[in-house]
């Protein structure tokens, strides 16, 4: 059933059932009037030949001009009315008092025994009130006689017929699996930005050679014309318009562009996406189900280490999967009336089902719900109530929205969030292995050298900088001499990394060479001098506390390790020592990786004894706030 077809059958059941007003949730004006001019609703207004119908019209004809009808004066002339009307109102323009709506219910819900009473509540009651607008903007004393009426999303099918109808019309031919691609791209529109987007596509301005289309069109030899084609161009339209969908005000969603960022490590974690890539367990999730019984995937918590790629993750499976990346923010769900938080996030959610398949990114979830476990007295509840409809929708929804949530707390997490069927998998970010540190120098020296290498070649200069740069290699041995001084050790995480390599490219901006790249030998002590200039995340006393914290908490809860060889395994960490009176027992146990290098082995012995240090507070809080609840 179309949009329009299920919103015209609600409001015949309503009218039916005697309820005095109709709420329509929708800004269309297009929509109201093709409802009130249906003819379902035409013919249940006027099935009383006797009494007749007025026809409802945008304008009239008075001294031979034609004015706008205002449907205010007749709502305020209901007792006058001889035959039943059907009156629209915009409640986000205000244009009636609610003291004629009240009285209007009053004489639609009159029973008295009074015969001219009597007739005009029948006569009403034959009527429709129909209000319509985004936000339900009238009173709590109204909303009991009101039935509200929420216009959901199109279905595919439904945007599949529309968008036939209007590249036939526009004289176009498209594929079937162009047609497939373009559908998915245009869920999460109304069907008016739809027709909106889809005119912007077919009427934009093409490139002509000989009378074929260029660029986002293909020669069809056969039918002698231009066949429609998926093209950067039409995505670039489609994504400005859903940019411009998702300014409604609140802010809420913003969609976020996943751009050619590649990561370095979590080896785990990108296996983890290639998997449900090629699978295509989200693209092809209604297919999946009918055909295997398979259910899509209802998304990932990641928590750990802040600066350790969290963020560039989400991006990337957006990236491999080619899917809507979606940023939830979690401060401008906030509202300043009463219900206004949770209506936010109920729109944001249906906003991002109707957009499905797609990936809804909530980053630093622990900030968002901080609230949660108060007691409710400084936001009346809200916090609690916001975070219950997301449970529920993270519960109930079927639709191929995937989660991809962050956290740097695991400790600011309510536990209800872990629990079963809230997420597929929840991963742990430790500290990035050596290993991993130079693959993550080696992926920012690539993207360096791919980044600049089309503006070099057109100006004829030669690639700035030796490929040998780019060789993991070399930075694993950077790693022994420069992180390592005798027992010290500084702990470095992806934002150092990033940082490091950027100062030491940034010593050769000056450095003018059209013939010959930077050497391997003078990067290396470009990079020197930037690790020993730059402060990095380990230098501070309180960061490697607040990592021993963060690390007790991730093996507690088991998290799954983002990369092959963690330095610490869940399977070492006893927390049952932590309650045992013999203060000897560890709760992590030793057990350091036999084949750990100079680094890893020195980030391992500062973290064992900085986690058997803390882990005695941190179980004996974590008893306490499980039996308190």
């Amino acid at each position: 059933m179309s949009v329009l077809a299920d919103t015209i059958e609600k409001c015949k059941i309503a009218m039916k059932a005697g309820i005095p007003l109709i709420y329509i949730k929708t800004d269309s004006y297009q929509m109201i009037r093709d409802i009130v001019r249906s003819e379902e609703l035409v013919a249940l207004l006027s099935r009383d030949p006797q009494k007749g119908f007025c026809l409802w019209r945008e304008e009239k004809e008075k001294d031979n001009e034609i004015e706008p009808i205002n449907w205010k004066e007749k709502l305020d002339a209901a007792n006058t009315w001889e035959c039943p009307h059907i009156v629209t109102l915009s409640a986000e323009e205000r244009s009636f008092a609610e003291s004629n709506l009240i009285q209007y219910v009053k004489n639609y819900t009159d029973d008295s025994p009074n015969p001219q009473r009597q007739s005009l509540a029948e006569l009403l009651r034959s009527s429709a009130v129909i209000l319509y607008g985004s936000q339900i903007k009238i009173s709590q004393r109204l909303l009991g006689y009101c039935e509200i009426i929420e216009v959901g999303f199109p279905q595919f099918e439904e945007i599949w017929n529309i968008t036939r109808a209007m590249t036939k019309k526009s004289g176009q031919q498209i594929e079937n699996s162009s047609m497939q691609q373009l559908c998915s791209l245009l869920q999460g529109f109304t069907i008016q930005e739809i027709r909106f987007t889809l005119s912007k596509v077919l009427t934009r301005e093409r490139k002509e050679v000989g009378g074929r289309l260029l660029e986002d069109a293909c020669w069809n030899e056969k039918l002698k014309k231009s066949t429609f084609k998926l093209s950067p161009e039409v995505r670039r339209i489609i994504r400005n318009q859903k940019k411009q969908r998702l300014q409604d005000g609140s802010q809420v969603l913003k969609l976020i562009s996943p751009g050619d960022k590649k990561i370095g490590g979590m080896r785990e974690l990108t296996e983890y996406i290639d998997r449900i890539a090629q699978q295509r367990l989200l693209e092809d999730a209604d297919q999946n189900k009918k055909m295997y019984g398979v259910y899509a995937p209802k998304g990932i918590l990641l928590c750990g280490i802040p600066g350790c790629g969290k963020s560039l993750a989400a991006k990337l499976m957006a990236q491999r999967l080619d899917l809507t990346l979606l940023q939830m923010d979690m401060g401008n769900l906030m509202g300043g009336i009463q219900g206004q938080s949770e209506e936010n996030m109920r729109r944001a959610l249906n906003q991002v089902e109707a957009m499905s398949p797609c990936i809804l990114w909530i980053d630093e979830l622990e900030k968002g719900f901080s609230g949660v476990r108060s007691d409710g007295a400084s936001d009346g509840g809200t916090f609690k109530r916001m975070f219950a409809t997301l449970l529920n929708w993270m519960q109930e929804n079927a639709k191929p929205c995937f989660i991809f949530a962050t956290a740097n707390d695991i400790g600011g997490l309510p536990k209800e969030l872990f629990r079963s069927g809230r997420f597929d998998e929840l991963f742990g970010v430790y500290l990035p292995t050596a290993q991993e540190c130079a693959e993550i120098f080696a992926k920012h020296v690539q993207e360096a050298i791919e980044s600049t290498d089309k503006y070099r070649k057109k100006a004829a200069m030669e690639q700035f900088i030796t490929d040998a740069a780019a060789d993991s290699g070399l930075y694993a041995e950077i790693m022994e001499q420069c992180l390592c001084d005798g027992e010290r050790v500084r702990i470095v995480i992806g934002s150092d990394i990033a940082k490091i390599v950027n100062t030491a490219l940034a010593e050769f901006c000056q450095d003018i060479r059209d013939d010959e790249p930077i050497s391997l030998k003078e990067w290396k002590a470009a990079l020197k001098d930037s690790i020993r200039k730059n402060s990095v995340y380990g230098d501070s006393p309180e960061n490697i506390e607040s990592i021993a914290a963060g690390y007790c908490r991730m093996l507690r809860k088991g998290l799954r390790p983002t990369v092959k060889d963690p330095l610490f395994r869940m399977e070492d960490y006893h927390y049952e020592n932590a309650l045992k009176k013999d203060a000897s027992a560890a709760v992590l146990k030793e057990n350091r990786p036999h084949n750990a290098g100079r680094y890893d082995a020195a980030v391992y012995d500062l973290l064992y004894a900085k986690i058997n240090e803390i882990a005695f507070d941190i179980e004996k809080y974590e008893r306490k706030k499980l039996v308190e609840g």
